[in-house]
């Protein structure tokens, strides 16, 4: 149950201090999306200029340094919105970002918006609703009670320290039994999976203990927070796991192909977000029908972020598809990747034109796309659905020889 702490949020009443929760998170949502879109937007124009221009490494790029400010800016006013709304309706709402991303995408970087994908995204928004409307909410006086038992207390608890401890094991197990096992080498979606899992629970941990953080901060003057040790150590255990969680992720997408672990460590983070937050606080529905609704809108929010983000991977490799190749590959393939044999989804040719033309590409193995007039940004041949951009192959020149590196959302859900 969420609990209003700071005095200072009663002014904003009438509005319940969930609602204004909710309004923040989807706002640091949507300029989390646009921050990762300019990212790929610079690495996009620094691929496209001519051969004999230098090409810029990504932090020098003014295009990726925007992305990136709006990113961390955002990532700020996501953590005061932690603090007004139970954890479950923020963990829902990141799904949000896949929509803004998308809409994004569609107008800044003039990738095409298809029926199969806006069905979704009314899909997305009708399960979100679910499980907003089902969350029980507690308003309670912002001067009663202890906020620091409230908030930090509980990740002290037996219950949450086991859990913690068993999840250390089984991932323990699991990196060093199963990562470099010769089973591994055999299935080569084995690794990345399991380095997506472990993204997963770190997320899961991550968000939760910025959430507590986010609590004691906004209660500053009743909590005092400098005085007492255990705010810091959940603040330096929320900064560790979001650094674990951004390797780990990385590590996942450099073995994977996007097609399998960004819908996997999409549906698996939310799903740790949720779960370590109810082992903090119970925030279930009392009656069996808006029990049965919270779940069934989890559930839904979950098969469609895996729809989404496999029909969008699928559009970008084929922008073409028809709607049958398309399902075929966000229904049918999963969990397998669609560029295996027997998916019946194979990368789009070059045109003649194209072939005769080497010189000319913009990127290596670069498909045949119309010139692209809808976007103020790309006005040139569209060059992002020549490679997926979550392709750890994708635009080498802003990465220059190094390994490729991946802008993670530690609170709520993003890549780019």
């Amino acid at each position: 149950m969420v609990q209003h702490h700071a005095a200072s949020m009663t002014q904003w009443a009438p509005v319940p201090l969930w609602l204004w929760g909710i309004i923040i998170c989807v706002f640091a949502t949507a300029l989390t999306a646009l921050g990762l879109v300019l990212q790929k937007l610079s690495h996009t124009l620094n691929a496209q200029k001519p051969r004999n221009d230098e090409k810029a490494v990504y932090y020098k790029q003014p295009w990726w340094l925007a992305g990136f400010s709006i990113f961390a800016v955002a990532q700020i006013i996501n953590l005061v919105s932690m603090a007004m709304a139970p954890q479950v309706m923020l963990s829902c709402l990141g799904a949000t970002a896949l929509i803004f991303n998308a809409v994004f995408a569609w107008w800044i970087l003039g990738e095409e918006l298809h029926f199969f994908e806006v069905g979704l995204i009314f899909g997305m928004v009708f399960s979100v609703t679910m499980v907003i409307s089902t969350t029980p909410v507690i308003d309670t006086n912002p001067t009663a009670g202890n906020v620091l038992n409230d908030s930090v207390g509980p990740l002290f608890e037996f219950r949450f320290l086991a859990l913690g401890a068993g999840l250390l094991a089984i991932l323990t197990f699991l990196r060093f039994a199963v990562i470099d096992s010769a089973l591994a080498k055999r299935v080569p979606d084995l690794a990345p999976v399991t380095w997506t899992l472990c993204s997963a629970v770190a997320s899961g941990y991550t968000v939760n203990l910025f959430k507590a953080s986010s609590e004691v901060i906004m209660s500053w003057p009743e909590t005092r927070p400098l005085l007492h040790w255990e705010c810091y150590v959940v603040l330096a255990g929320a900064f560790g796991f979001g650094a674990v969680q951004v390797h780990f992720l990385n590590c996942a997408l450099n073995l994977g192909t996007a097609m399998m672990v960004v819908p996997t460590y999409f549906s698996l983070a939310l799903l740790a977000q949720l779960g370590i937050s109810e082992a903090i606080a119970v925030d279930v529905p009392e009656t069996p029908l808006k029990v049965a609704l919270f779940i069934c809108g989890i559930a839904l929010i979950l098969v469609f972020i895996v729809l989404f983000v496999r029909a969008k991977i699928a559009y970008e490799e084929q922008p073409d598809a028809d709607f049958e190749e398309v399902f075929d590959i966000a229904v049918k393939s999963w969990p397998s990747s669609p560029t295996k044999a027997g998916s019946g989804f194979q990368s789009w040719p070059s045109s003649p034109t194209k072939a005769a033309s080497e010189e000319s590409k913009l990127l290596p193995d670069a498909p045949s796309t119309p010139p692209h007039v809808g976007s103020p940004f790309l006005m040139r041949e569209r060059s992002l659905s020549m490679q997926s951009g979550y392709d750890c192959d994708a635009f080498q020149d802003s990465f220059q020889g190094r390994e490729r590196t991946y802008t993670v959302s530690v609170i709520g859900l993003g890549i780019a």
